[in-house]
């Protein structure tokens, strides 16, 4: 039986950081059709995922880790416009599926990261997703704790708290472990 968007609503994992008004969300794909890890298919509503996610979430600005290819694959190549459309702001960030980013994340990271940061100081609501929402999901919601000044282990071990079995990649986990927060010497 297919896992849908009425079967299985979506849901925003908050994480809670130190002393910031906006929260930060994590969550699955909106609207993938694929089939799923944990065995079945998926076959949500794009559209109904996006009004559920503002009715119970509110974000400003949805942030998506999945690449090009994925999006088509999941078929939802028109994931952007969809937010867009719902009065989202849209950030793209590809990081290919079961790895850490690279350098052309983090060039496009350096730039948007300052906004994303800005929205959650000023008490909007961010929601970062990637296919499953734990890995590359998970990975993100944690530099952005350190960007807030969580420790780096500190900052993995409350995304795991609230989302278990996130940053679940050796090669992630790295990755948080080595970061060195925008504006700080490396």
């Amino acid at each position: 039986m297919a896992k849908t968007s009425i079967t299985d609503p979506i849901w925003v994992t908050k994480i809670d950081h130190p002393g910031q008004l906006g929260k930060i969300g994590v969550s699955i794909c909106p609207g993938k059709k694929s089939p799923s890890v944990f065995g079945g298919m998926w076959d949500r509503d794009l559209e109904l995922d996006l009004t559920a996610i503002q009715r119970d979430f509110d974000p400003t600005a949805i942030v998506t880790l999945m690449t090009d290819d994925e999006l088509s694959a999941n078929k939802v190549p028109n994931l952007g416009q969809a937010v867009l459309d719902h009065g989202m702001k849209w950030f793209h960030l590809p990081i290919r599926d079961m790895r850490a980013p690279d350098e052309s994340f983090c060039g496009v990271w350096t730039e948007i990261a300052p906004d994303i940061l800005q929205m959650i100081k000023q008490g909007d609501n961010v929601l970062v997703h990637c296919r499953g929402g734990l890995g590359r999901s998970g990975t993100i919601a944690a530099l952005l704790l350190i960007e807030f000044g969580l420790p780096n282990g500190l900052a993995i071990a409350q995304v795991r708290i609230a989302r278990p079995g996130a940053i679940d990649i050796a090669e992630q986990e790295e990755y948080v472990r080595r970061y060195v927060a925008l504006g700080q010497p490396s």
